[in-house]
This record gives structure tokens, sequence and C-alpha cells, in this order.
């Protein structure tokens, strides 16, 4: 699916369809998506998304990861006892892909605040983590900068600096 992704990214900018219709397009298929072939969609799409189908992205993803969980969302862990647990494991794999497009629309508008946002300290300060991370990011300058700010930040406060 990479090869797929690549090979769209390259008539991409061929592209005219309605932004908005695109976006709703690329949101239903990574939602829907549980195996991640749909993770490179963003990047490949982003000039036939223009500039209203970022928004329109980020706004889908958004308001989906903050609604309430369905019956059917828990009815897959119904084996756990705890409501608070299942409840949890439920919101896992939903909200996964969720967290992916946002970071990816993050990344291809190089918004470096909402990308470091995705993380917790502990996540940042794993080895190679940050420095992975940074390297795939269209802007890691940028990123890196605003990375070391928040250290010294009430948010990011005792995560260790490179």
């Amino acid at each position: 699916m990479r090869a797929a992704m690549e090979a769209l990214g390259r008539i991409a900018p061929n592209l005219s369809p309605d932004a908005q219709a695109l976006a709703e397009d690329v949101f239903e298929a990574m939602v829907a998506d549980g195996y991640g072939a749909f993770d490179h969609a963003v990047e490949a799409l982003a000039p036939a998304l223009g500039d209203e189908g970022p928004a329109t992205l980020k706004t889908r993803a958004a308001t989906a990861r903050d609604a309430p969980l369905t019956a059917v969302d828990l009815a897959h862990y119904g084996y756990i006892s705890d409501p608070k647990e299942r409840e949890t494991r439920a919101r896992q794999p939903r909200n996964r892909s969720l967290e992916i497009t946002l970071q990816d629309m993050a990344d291809q508008q190089g918004d470096v605040d909402t990308w470091l946002a995705q993380y917790t300290p502990a996540k940042l300060n794993r080895a190679g983590f940050a420095g992975g991370s940074l390297l795939g990011f269209r802007r890691p300058y940028s990123l890196l900068r605003s990375f070391h700010r928040s250290c010294a930040g009430p948010r990011l406060a005792g995560c260790s600096r490179p």
C-alpha cells in the first residue's frame, strides 16, 4: 500500500477534485482502516487537498476523537468487566487512526505545536523517539526549536534536552 500511496502522491498535484469531498473520503478511509493501509494518504494527497481539505480533515478527526463511545465500540470489549477499563480499551484503536490523521495534518501544515502536543514528556524522552520523529517531520528544525522551548514550559517540565 505504501507504493500505492507514493503513486498517488505523484498524481495528486494534477487532481482537481472538490477538496472538502476528498478530505471526507480520506477521513472515512483512514477511520475504517484498522491496518494502517491509508496512514500516508494525507501526505500523498496534500496537494489535492488544497487549503480547505486540511481544515475539514482536522475538524472531522478532532470531533470523532472527542465523541462518546458507541455501543458498537464497547461491544468488542464486552469481556472486560471493569467499565472504565472497557472504555479505555475501546477508545485506543478508535483514536489511534484519528491521532495519526491529526499528526499528519500538523506535519503537512508545519504546525509544530499541534504535532508536539500529541506526545507526553515520557514518550518524547524515550530513546530514539524524538530524533526519529523529528527527522520525519517536514520542518525538523522548527520542531526541534519548539521542543526545546517546550521543555522549559509547565506541560513538558522535566523532559530531557539533547
